[in-house]
């Protein structure tokens, strides 16, 4: 039964999934190729790209598009090709079977949403290129069982993985993927090296400016380049640009050593010189960004890592007054940041455990605005200025 669905979906290929060349990346497809087409339409406006599934209003739906000479919508047509599922699993299911794909699915927990991210296919030549040997005889049963589940949101994969050598290695999961599982998202390769490529040779010649949201639900934006003459013009002829450069991303998609993980390492524009610039940017949740920006230098000779021990250090000495200095923070707007606790502040330990939750969750943007809220407030913190504290 499932060699015949599978055959038949062979045979009965629309135009637009014809191949005749494969690659890494996935079937050389006229769909491919539209789909490029239109994600470079989208970057050349600053503006992000998903399948189906968008984590903010502002990414492009590529399965929104009209397909070619119809009237139907890209993702429809798609659909199509496996019409005895949903209208986004079939979709996925097809982008499985003919490309390598990121995969992004949430786990809920009590803290919220973690997230498994992995490369994976259910192409056994594009699998077979990853380890640059024939798999085929090994994995085909398995493959080939594509529909044999009742249920037709299970559908079988393999991971493809790095070592940490960076060999590259193929696991068979114990189960097959659910493609109805809630908030998750898959994603072509190929389509995410043409948005990465833009964003690399745009960082080539200029600073920009990208938001992208964070595990936690936070849009974050960060100025970077990958030009290290711009990066100078910030931080001067410097070791700690020669230091930190050579770890940025270096423009080569498939080489790229987190490339499993989803995202690429840069070299944060603005941040503080005692800190270590280099930030990860998950490229599959880019929002939109903006090219040609000036990267604000307000953190660059402030040590945004010492605002910490100094807090720790002003919180203790206060005692029975903390509850002062927290009405002082909530007048700057510092109550935004919620962990648990942080709604009834009494004792300098409630204090210092708001600070290092807030700083797990919010990470760098916390940091940034603990520290201006310190300097505005310098009668609670010694008169601190934002020098390195040893601590």
């Amino acid at each position: 039964m499932t060699q015949n669905k599978e055959s038949r979906y062979m045979m009965e290929r629309s135009v637009l999934l014809k191949f005749n060349e494969v690659d890494l990346l996935g079937n050389k497809t006229p769909f491919r190729s539209i789909c490029e087409a239109v994600i470079g339409k989208c970057l050349e406006a600053g503006k992000w790209f998903s399948v189906c599934k968008k984590i903010d209003d502002k990414q492009f739906d590529i399965m929104s598009l009209t397909a070619p000479k119809s009237e139907k919508k890209l993702g429809s047509v798609i659909a199509e090709t496996f019409p005895e599922m949903n209208y986004r699993s079939a979709i996925y299911k097809y982008l499985l079977c003919d490309y390598l794909c990121y995969v992004e699915i949430p786990k809920w927990g009590r803290n919220g949403a973690t997230f498994d991210k992995y490369l994976c296919t259910s192409n056994l030549n594009i699998a077979s290129m990853w380890v640059g040997e024939d798999i085929s005889e090994k994995y085909s049963d398995y493959i080939d069982g594509c529909d044999e589940s009742s249920d037709d949101e299970l559908t079988p994969y393999l991971k493809l993985t790095e070592g940490t050598k960076g060999e590259r290695k193929i696991t068979k999961p114990r189960k097959p993927l659910d493609l109805g599982t809630n908030g998750m998202r898959v994603i072509p390769l190929f389509m995410l090296e043409r948005g990465v490529d833009y964003l690399y040779e745009q960082g080539n010649e200029d600073f920009i400016k990208v938001n992208f949201m964070k595990d936690a639900g936070i849009i974050r934006e960060m100025v970077t380049s990958f030009n290290i003459g711009k990066i100078e013009e910030v931080y001067g002829d410097c070791d700690y640009v020669r230091d930190n450069t050579g770890a940025m991303y270096g423009g080569n998609f498939i080489e790229n050593k987190t490339l499993g993980r989803g995202y690429i390492r840069v070299f944060e524009v603005g941040s503080s010189r005692y800190d270590s610039p280099l930030r990860s940017i998950n490229y599959a949740r880019i929002v939109d960004f903006e090219v040609g920006v000036k990267p604000d230098t307000l953190f660059v000779d402030l040590d945004i890592e010492s605002a910490r021990t100094v807090f720790v250090q002003g919180a203790i000495s206060v005692g029975l007054r903390a509850n002062e200095l927290w009405n002082d923070l909530k007048g700057l707007g510092m109550d935004k940041y919620k962990v648990v606790g942080s709604s009834n502040m009494q004792t300098a330990d409630d204090l210092i455990n708001w600070v290092d939750g807030s700083t797990m969750v919010y990470s760098t943007v916390f940091k940034k605005d603990l520290t201006l809220a310190m300097l505005a407030l310098p009668q609670w913190f010694n008169n601190w200025a934002g020098e390195e504290v040893i601590s």
